[in-house]
């Protein structure tokens, strides 16, 4: 399509679809830093385009950071679905675009299959905050050497002094892009302080035996709980009631059960539940934060929309047993799966099916008996 020409009406959507780790996402960024280039409409505010590619690559930067991760099947997979609108005026200029996320794999928070590490932003802010950001939020605390001993329940500091250096280097384009897309610093510092709450609520975990009996669980480590309240502007007597009062654990209901331990005596301590669903909550309201700022940034409140152009992302196809892990998928992989296979039916509906009922109608084709492995479905997901 050249540049500048009206915007085809059959080009519609584009799907990204595949195994996990074979480029979904690049291709996806690919087709949308085409559009960034496309002359923006006169209706936007001071005629500066939505979508540019230096607003592209920060608005990447910020989901690589906020929603991927390595798996054993991907370096850099990303946990969850973006479905991105380009938006068209009648005379084909580009004059809005939005982001919608979907299937996000928030309970990887709380809860990692074994071998694979938290969400990258968490490493990337541990290797690459400047000193006073580490002061406020006391990770200057957690990270001396007496506090490094102790574990922390949702995430390992990194070790290498080659992944602390990327990790770095990742924040610092992270910090970036939060001021390519107009958010404050009162905005970014909240995501921060968030951020930190989490890692401090990993370190301070739940301490065993107390709860019964009537007893309320506590934290096994207070120090690191009052800085989590410090974060998140509270006390560590709001925190503590928001956190283990009884009936306000309902978000932790979709946390993975098959990465608990089986065994009787390796039992989580009461509370443990409530504490990971309440990090679980806790950062999911961060990507929501994460995903309005974005929008806010590629919107145009004055925009008049004749026509739109929607690129899905979507986690690829999850088999860890081709990886040399047998224990089965979780809930997340299940639904990632699914979502697969519903695309890749619509896809062979859309382009193979449809057409050929079309030429059977038409009698362009007198024998399509050599066709009929190509016609069935079935066919298209024994290939996955």
């Amino acid at each position: 399509m050249p540049i500048g020409h009206a915007v085809p009406p059959l080009l519609t959507d584009v799907d990204c679809n595949l195994f996990s780790g074979c480029g979904k996402t690049t291709n996806a960024r690919h087709v949308l830093n085409y559009y960034s280039h496309l002359p923006s409409s006169r209706s936007c505010p001071g005629g500066k385009a939505p979508l540019t590619p230096e607003r592209l690559e920060a608005v990447s930067a910020l989901l690589d950071a906020f929603g991927n991760c390595r798996t054993v099947m991907n370096a850099n997979a990303s946990k969850f679905a973006s479905l991105f609108s380009v938006d068209f005026d009648s005379a084909g200029a580009l004059c809005s675009a939005s982001l919608q996320t979907m299937l996000l794999e928030r309970t990887r928070v709380a809860r990692r299959p074994e071998g694979e590490p938290n969400f990258n932003v968490f490493y990337q802010m541990l290797a690459g905050v400047d000193a006073k950001t580490r002061r406020e939020l006391q990770l200057d605390v957690s990270s001396s050497s007496s506090s490094s001993e102790q574990p922390n329940l949702f995430m390992t500091p990194l070790t290498r002094a080659e992944d602390k250096y990327r990790a770095s280097q990742a924040w610092s384009a992270v910090c970036d892009a939060f001021k390519t897309i107009g958010a404050s610093s009162a905005e970014s510092g909240a995501v921060h302080s968030a951020l930190a709450a989490i890692f401090h609520l990993g370190a301070a975990s739940v301490a065993r035996g107390v709860a019964g009996a009537g007893k309320a669980p506590q934290f096994a480590r207070p120090q690191a709980a009052q800085r989590a309240a410090q974060c998140l502007g509270t006390t560590l007597e709001d925190l503590s009631r928001a956190v283990f009062q009884p009936g306000q654990t309902s978000s932790s209901g979709a946390l993975n059960r098959k990465l608990r331990p089986s065994s009787a005596d390796q039992s989580p301590p009461d509370g443990t539940e409530a504490l990971e669903g309440f990090a679980v909550g806790l950062y999911q309201e961060v990507f929501n934060a994460l995903v309005f700022l974005i929008n806010r940034c590629l919107s145009s409140p004055h925009s008049n929309a004749h026509h739109s152009v929607l690129v899905l992302d979507d986690p690829g196809f999850q088999n860890p047993s081709s990886c040399g892990r047998f224990q089965g998928a979780s809930l997340e992989d299940l639904c990632a799966n699914y979502l697969q296979e519903r695309l890749q039916l619509m896809f062979h509906e859309r382009t193979i099916s449809s057409l050929h009922e079309r030429y059977v109608q038409e009698q362009v084709m007198r024998d399509s008996s050599i066709w009929e492995e190509i016609f069935t479905a079935t066919y298209i997901l024994i290939l996955y």
